[in-house]
């Protein structure tokens, strides 16, 4: 079992929270820290927890792993205090949004032989880890283009979190990650990338009556729209087209085109969810059998295989590698949209590999459908 503090104490945390205490049965919650404080004592008192500083944390003996909860702009910062202080560290989203930062965090890691893992963790779970078997048989024959599509709308984001509207916040690393994370877990590695981002009506107004800056405008200071190009090491191609200058609800499409079938894949941004596969023209769509663990909400999950790795001395599935060239593929696509060129990647990584059919009893839990 493995001692767990907590940093960000947020909208995301309850999830975490729920699962790490009550549903992973290797992980122990003992602390949490945020901003302030008074976030953090409201959770410690809900969840039975202490409310600690930061400091206070990270200088505690016995802690093996912090989760960093925070927003991607406090990533570096945190991170690199905890790996200094000698912990391992798991962080929500992206490591930090700039490739260059990530790339010092992964060597300080090294430095201090800690492990940095990063979310999103939703590719652990049942509907993507049956999307990579199906792929990983043949089932689709040669995955030839892939495509990813989002919308959400930024002023409901914007008025219940404002983070998604401040620098480091933009669509590709605050979502996007989620389902560049699941392309790539299954496809490997990318080659090179291309692509726009754009900030659609930068200059927005607060409308919620509820809200006590309602009324008052505000700037949108990062990209609202992201599309990219990636070419993948293995041979397929694919676009991404990610956009929270629309509405909600979000309504995703993630779709694999192979040389012997397409399947239709759930939102990636979920555990769970339906998975479809059309072998031909005349033929209707199947539902793809689910032969994999955590079916529903398992934030968190990524951390309880984290301690587990540790445990066994093997390399988590969430290591830093997949989540860094992640990171470099949507700085590339930034790059690129100021150049009018195809970026290429530096970085590459591991295809983790499947996720075991027993995985909930090895994580000292069940698993809840």
């Amino acid at each position: 079992m493995k001692v767990v503090g907590v940093v960000g104490c947020g909208a995301i945390s309850d999830i975490y929270f729920t699962n790490m205490i009550g549903r992973f049965g290797n992980l122990q919650v003992t602390s949490c820290a945020s901003k302030g404080m008074a976030s953090a004592r409201k959770k410690a008192e809900l969840y039975g927890l202490k409310p600690v500083t930061m400091e206070e944390m990270f200088d505690d003996p016995q802690i093996d792993i912090i989760v960093n909860l925070t927003p991607p702009s406090e990533h570096y910062r945190i991170i690199k205090a905890a790996l200094e202080h000698g912990k391992h560290v798991y962080t929500e989203k992206v490591i930090t949004p700039d490739f260059r930062q990530a790339q010092e965090l992964a060597a300080l890691a090294d430095r201090k032989q800690r492990l940095l893992c990063s979310a999103p963790d939703a590719f652990l779970g049942a509907a993507i880890q049956t999307v990579k078997k199906a792929v990983m048989d043949g089932t689709i024959g040669m995955v030839s283009t892939v495509n990813v599509a989002l919308n959400r709308d930024i002023e409901l984001l914007a008025e219940l979190f404002r983070f998604t509207i401040a620098p480091g916040a933009g669509v590709g690393y605050d979502m996007g990650i989620y389902y560049l994370t699941a392309l790539l877990s299954i496809l490997g590695p990318v080659r090179e990338v291309a692509g726009r981002v754009r900030t659609n009506r930068p200059t927005r107004q607060f409308t919620d009556p509820a809200n006590p800056d309602s009324g008052k405008s505000y700037t949108i200071e990062n990209e609202n729209v992201m599309t990219g190009l990636l070419d993948f090491v293995g041979g397929t191609q694919g676009t991404v087209c990610l956009n929270t200058d629309s509405i909600f609800p979000s309504d995703s499409v993630m779709t694999l085109y192979g040389t012997k079938g397409i399947l239709y894949v759930t939102d990636p941004n979920e555990f769970g969810g339906t998975v479809r596969l059309r072998r031909s023209m005349a033929e209707e769509t199947e539902e793809l059998a689910v032969e994999f663990d955590y079916t529903d909400n398992a934030r968190g999950l990524g951390v309880a295989e984290m301690a587990y790795a540790l445990e066994q001395g093997q390399r988590p599935r969430t290591d830093r590698e997949m989540g860094i060239h992640a990171i470099e593929i949507l700085d590339g696509i930034v790059a690129s949209s100021h150049s009018g060129r195809f970026i290429k990647m530096e970085s590459t990584f591991a295809v983790p590999e499947l996720m075991p059919h027993n995985a909930a009893t090895l994580l000292g839990g069940e698993v809840t459908a």
